[in-house]
C-alpha cells in the first residue's frame, strides 16, 4: 500500500480500483471521500471503508443530490455519456468516455420513435372522429382506408425506432453495470450503479452469493422478483438497494429512487 499524508496528518490517500481496467483514487479526510482518476493499491482497511456502497450514499454522491451538486464533488466524468428519454448518465471519474457518434445513433432513434408515435396518434384521432361522424359515403370509406394505413405505416415505424433504442438501451446497460455509473432525471441523481470494487457495509459485493445476500438482508425487508433483489431504504419508502442475481450470485448493484423519473 502507498500512503501520503497531509502536514496536520488529517488526510490520507488510498487507492482504490474503479471500473474495468479503470482505476481511482480516494482520499478520506474527516470521513468525506473525494474520487478521481489514479494508479492502483489494493486492499486496504482503510479502502474497503472509503467504497461503502449503500445504502443512500455512494462517498460524497447522494440519491436525490441535484445535478450540479454531483457533479461539484469531482467524482463524475466531465460530460454525459448517454443522454436518453430525458435522463443523462455519467460515469466515474476516469470510467468510459463519451462516444459522441453512438450518442447521435441513440438520440435519432429516440426521435425516430416519438415522431412515428405522434404521427400515430394524429391518425387514430382522425379516424375516431370520421367514426363518430358516422358517413358512409365511398369518400368516407376511402378516407378511413388512408388513415388506416398511414397508422399501420406509422407503427411499422415505431416498431424499428423501438427495437434500434432497445439495442443500444441493452449496450448502455451492459456498460453501466460492468464499470458503473449514475443517472439523473428531473435534475436529481436518481439512480447510482455500483463499480467493481464496491461492496455494502455489510460485505456485499460483486460475486456475492444468494446465500450471502439472505444473511445480509434477509431480516430487513428484501424482496425477489426475476433475479433482482431489493432491499427498502429505512425512511425513503421510495428508494431501494438492488442487486441483480445470476448464477446464483451478484452481477451487479445500485441504488435507486422509484420516484425520480427520467421525465
Amino acid at each position: 500500500m502507498t500512503t501520503g499524508g497531509s502536514a496536520a496528518g488529517a488526510a490520507r490517500r488510498v487507492w482504490i480500483g474503479i471500473g474495468a481496467g479503470v482505476l481511482a483514487a480516494a482520499l478520506v479526510a474527516g470521513g468525506a471521500v473525494w474520487l478521481f482518476a489514479e494508479d492502483p493499491v489494493l486492499g486496504t482497511k482503510e479502502g474497503a471503508e472509503a467504497t461503502t456502497f449503500g445504502p443512500d450514499r455512494f462517498g460524497k454522491l447522494r440519491i436525490g443530490m441535484t445535478k450540479d451538486e454531483a457533479l461539484a464533488t469531482g467524482a463524475l466524468g466531465p460530460a454525459p455519456v448517454a443522454v436518453v428519454t430525458g435522463c443523462e448518465d455519467y460515469s466515474f471519474q476516469g470510467g468510459p468516455a463519451p462516444e459522441p457518434a453512438r450518442m447521435a445513433l441513440e438520440d435519432a432513434a429516440e426521435k425516430q420513435y416519438e415522431s412515428a408515435k405522434k404521427a400515430n396518434a394524429e391518425m387514430r384521432a382522425k379516424l375516431e372522429a370520421l367514426r363518430a361522424k358516422n358517413g358512409t359515403s365511398a369518400a368516407d370509406f376511402a378516407e378511413r382506408a388512408e388513415l388506416l394505413a398511414k397508422s399501420a405505416e406509422a407503427l411499422k415505424r415505431m416498431g424499428n425506432a423501438s427495437a434500434n433504442s432497445s439495442a443500444w438501451s441493452a449496450a448502455r446497460i451492459k456498460r453501466a453495470n460492468e464499470s458503473g455509473g449514475v443517472s439523473f432525471g428531473q435534475g436529481q441523481l436518481r439512480l447510482i450503479s455500483a463499480p467493481p470494487f464496491a461492496r455494502t457495509a455489510e460485505g456485499i459485493g460483486r460475486e456475492s452469493t444468494v446465500d450471502e445476500l439472505t444473511k445480509a438482508y434477509g431480516d430487513k425487508g428484501m424482496k425477489e422478483d426475476r433475479g433482482r433483489y431489493e432491499i427498502p431504504v429505512d425512511g425513503k419508502p421510495d428508494w431501494v438497494l438492488a442487486f441483480d442475481v445470476k448464477d446464483g450470485k451478484v452481477t451487479n448493484f445500485l441504488m435507486l429512487s422509484k420516484s425520480l423519473r427520467c421525465r
